[in-house]
């Protein structure tokens, strides 16, 4: 299954620039075009994670949905890509080699589970500045 769906696609990027990608004589929509460099990319995606992680995961961290996308989009450009594609295209290959080579991280441990923390958010007052009964006469 993808890491990104065709909806997701067309949410990101916008639903005319995709439609365009994937049907540009504006024969019909073409979505099994889309369909196909969706599961490309995520295929690319696996090869790189496949030396670190266990997969299928069992979560998907949001960042692979952004790169699975900047894939696709790249792929479906065919001859004439647009410098932010590109460069969008080059950065995630780029992350996807520091995940390989332990660089970078997804967030999750090796057998897919979130990884434990012990580090929580501890919110503390500092006691009242400003109290009803110390502000007699104030006004």
């Amino acid at each position: 299954m993808p890491y990104c769906s065709l909806p997701e696609l067309r949410t990101r990027f916008g639903a005319d620039e995709v439609n365009q990608l994937i049907d540009p004589d504006g024969s019909g929509p073409q979505d099994a075009i889309a369909d196909a460099e969706l599961t490309s990319a995520s295929a690319t995606i696996d090869s790189y994670l496949a030396g670190r992680y266990a997969l299928p995961l069992s979560v998907v961290p949001l960042k692979l949905v952004e790169v699975c996308a900047n894939l696709t989009r790249y792929a479906l450009h065919r001859n004439a890509v647009p410098e932010l594609v590109k460069e969008r295209y080059q950065d995630a290959i780029k992350w996807l080699r520091d995940v390989a080579d332990g660089k970078a991280s997804l967030g999750i441990s090796s057998s897919a589970e979130t990884p434990a923390t012990d580090s929580a958010i501890e919110i503390r007052s500092g006691g009242n500045v400003w109290h009803r009964d110390a502000s007699k006469g104030f006004i």
